[in-house]
């Protein structure tokens, strides 16, 4: 099989949590009857539904055992859920708002969440939510159910571990040619003509007061710079690697190999990127290099090459540790619920 049963089990609480069910005709063919406090029946409407969002998902039609294995999920996704409400695991609104404010970051109001969250998942905010509190109380109910399982299973990398993911990826930790720059910056973003050269003059009368001795670039830096965010740090805009997407993006080509170019250390400019317009100051220049371990990960950042390994590791064990505990807790669940599975309406049996 091209996907492990653990990887399918992802995607299908994914799939079940965050695509919103359609209502199911009394008539629709029941496949499964699902029991732990109250009687569920399992349309094949709703199967199929939630087989072809996972196969979409995945990117191919499933096979016969895969398609037995998501139905299974679906009943163990039930269970789950009626586990969760008997135990009082009670997920408000205010905590689905408060955890996608922390993935967001930032100072997003709860309208502009909603609103991307909707525009995300083209449904209702309601019916959104209402998904995200299910999906939220299955994870809460198997991190309480399940935690004795995962303090066993969740242990934190070795050293050792960390030393040899390291040794079989080296060639992947390696800074390129990095140059670290002061601006005193003037936007050109969304100008029409007139702005892009009242920003260019601007920029100009900056420059000149700083050759005349008028003024001082960290002066200056404060006074007219109009990124206000390195204006904090005195103007650094951090450091430039040439083959960042981003900062290409960002900046542009020509003004990239131009800031690379420049002395160490003088007061360079006008230079135009792509934002706008740059007075720059050159404060570092770096060669590429191959990280050692307790080198930093980059530059602008205290984060050495072993801590962000040991982030990543504990990361890959954590959730390896859950979707174990998971397939742990949903057999215990399984010995006390009531399943019946009609064989004879499912399609590809």
């Amino acid at each position: 099989m091209e996907f492990t049963m653990k990887k399918i089990f992802l995607i299908v609480l994914s799939v079940l949590s965050l695509t919103i069910a359609s209502g199911q005709s009394v008539f629709d063919t029941v496949v499964a009857q699902v029991k732990l406090t109250k009687t569920e029946l399992i349309k094949l409407s709703y199967v199929e539904e939630k087989l072809d969002a996972a196969e979409k998902q995945v990117g191919r039609p499933f096979t016969v055992e895969e398609k037995d294995f998501i139905l299974d999920s679906i009943i163990n996704n039930e269970i789950i859920k009626q586990a969760a409400a008997r135990d009082g695991i009670n997920v408000t609104e205010d905590m689905i708002l408060n955890m996608l404010r922390q993935q967001a970051g930032g100072n997003a109001s709860d309208q502009q969440i909603k609103d991307a969250v909707v525009a995300q998942y083209k449904s209702s905010w309601e019916d959104v939510s209402k998904a995200l509190i299910e999906q939220l109380s299955l994870q809460e109910y198997i991190k309480i159910a399940g935690a004795e399982e995962l303090k066993k299973y969740a242990v934190p990398p070795t050293q050792e571990e960390i030393v040899e993911f390291y040794n079989n990826n080296k060639t992947k930790f390696v800074n390129p040619d990095m140059v670290r720059v002061n601006h005193i910056f003037f936007s050109t973003q969304g100008k029409d003509d007139k702005g892009v050269q009242e920003a260019k003059k601007k920029a100009d009368d900056a420059l000149l007061l700083i050759k005349k001795g008028s003024k001082t670039f960290d002066e200056l830096v404060q006074e007219v710079s109009e990124d206000r965010n390195s204006a904090l740090n005195g103007g650094e805009l951090g450091f430039i690697a040439r083959d960042d997407a981003n900062t290409v993006q960002l900046l542009g080509t020509e003004f990239i190999n131009t800031v690379f170019n420049l002395p160490m250390d003088k007061i360079h400019g006008v230079y135009k990127s792509n934002s706008g317009y740059h007075i720059v100051e050159i404060t570092e220049k770096r060669s590429a290099r191959l990280l050692k371990l307790t080198d930093p990960i980059n530059p602008s950042t205290p984060a050495t090459v072993a801590q962000y390994i040991q982030q990543s590791l504990g990361q890959q064990k954590s959730t390896q540790a859950f979707a174990q505990v998971t397939e742990i807790v949903i057999q215990r669940l399984r010995k006390e619920a009531v399943i019946k599975v009609m064989d004879k309406s499912i399609p590809w049996k």
